[in-house]
């Protein structure tokens, strides 16, 4: 079984190369995906599965956290669970989004559905875990 290294990772998602997620967490996760993702039912999409399963995980523990001069406002903020905008209004301008046809195929996938890198892993899986598919 081939591993996605964290210089892989790094380079297939370069937005996380800034030092923000500390080396504990990254490896943490890296290591979570390469065991989750099986190479066996993924095949040539294996690097780009685990590189989105630790994308989102990376994307979520960043929400959570906060600097280290932070108050305990911004601590607390940063640990809420958040839920999506159903709306919103700034001097006249507003806006809105229905995202419920979107989600309705992931439903079960909880925290999943926050990022767009789980949204990718979970339109690839549809794919990838049904086989083989004829289209007529």
């Amino acid at each position: 079984m081939s591993e996605i290294t964290k210089e892989e990772f790094l380079t297939l998602y370069p937005q996380f190369n800034s030092g923000n997620i500390p080396e504990a967490v990254l490896t943490m996760y890296l290591d979570l995906a390469n065991k989750s993702i099986q190479e066996a039912r993924w095949h040539e999409y294996h690097k780009v599965a685990v590189g989105l399963f630790t994308a989102h995980c990376c994307t979520l523990w960043l929400e959570g956290s906060t600097p280290n001069n932070a108050g305990a406002a911004e601590i607390t903020a940063a640990g809420a669970a958040k839920g999506l905008v159903g709306s919103k209004s700034v001097s006249g301008v507003s806006v809105s989004y229905d995202n419920s046809s979107i989600f309705s195929d992931f439903a079960g996938y909880g925290s999943w559905k926050l990022t767009k890198y789980g949204l990718q892993l979970l339109s690839l899986l549809q794919i990838v875990g049904k086989g083989a598919i004829a289209v007529w």
